[in-house]
């Protein structure tokens, strides 16, 4: 039996509060840092080693196990039906969303946010390691990828088409900008032919 807190109608289990305050402090910070990915125009040249990745599980999971919590607690208002396909569909929609904004928030806002603490101008050598010219709603084109950028929906500079015409993969850029150990807000760029953009 679960302990309750509250009165008449609006009864409801520790488990219930915390699952609830749970999910509530980490969607909103994790929408947080999404938005400040989202707006920040940093390039993101972190390295995702074990610790990164082993906080993204961690905040996923924590993440989850509130929803299913709020979901099985007995005073839930959700109904939840593992015959039901109309649930099992939204329970999988949900474990995606969350995936999407958790990788987003923890792999370009929270190094975005952390870039605006701690940079400093200067200039950071990057390599050519793709070249696209098609055009996307979410990207600007053409393109050039770059092998630093470690957030792949940013990992590319749009130098112009002239520019882009006259550089091939392989070829390496002198960025100019704030630089972190986090990323680069890039100012300008030149080819190591010195010609300036």
């Amino acid at each position: 039996m679960g302990r309750y807190i509250g009165g008449g109608n609006n009864k409801k289990t520790v488990g219930r509060i915390i699952a609830e305050w749970t999910f509530m402090i980490l969607i909103f910070s994790l929408l947080f840092l999404t938005t400040v990915g989202y707006i920040l125009d940093v390039k993101i040249t972190v390295q995702y080693h074990i610790g990164w990745k082993i906080l993204f599980l961690v905040i996923f999971l924590a993440l989850i196990t509130s929803v299913f919590k709020l979901i099985i607690c007995r005073d839930s208002p959700l109904k939840f039906s593992i015959r039901s396909l109309k649930s099992i569909a939204f329970l999988l929609i949900a474990v995606f969303g969350f995936s999407v904004i958790t990788g987003y928030a923890l792999f370009s806002g929270l190094p975005g946010m952390l870039h605006y603490l701690s940079n400093n101008e200067g200039t950071m050598e990057v390599t050519i390691i793709g070249k696209e010219p098609w055009h996307t709603k979410q990207k600007c084109s053409p393109r050039l990828v770059m092998k630093e950028f470690s957030f792949y929906r940013e990992n590319y500079v749009c130098p112009g088409k002239e520019a882009y015409d006259a550089l091939s993969i392989g070829d390496k850029l002198i960025l100019t900008g704030s630089i972190s150990s986090y990323g680069i807000k890039i100012s300008g760029y030149s080819a190591l032919d010195n010609t300036r953009h």
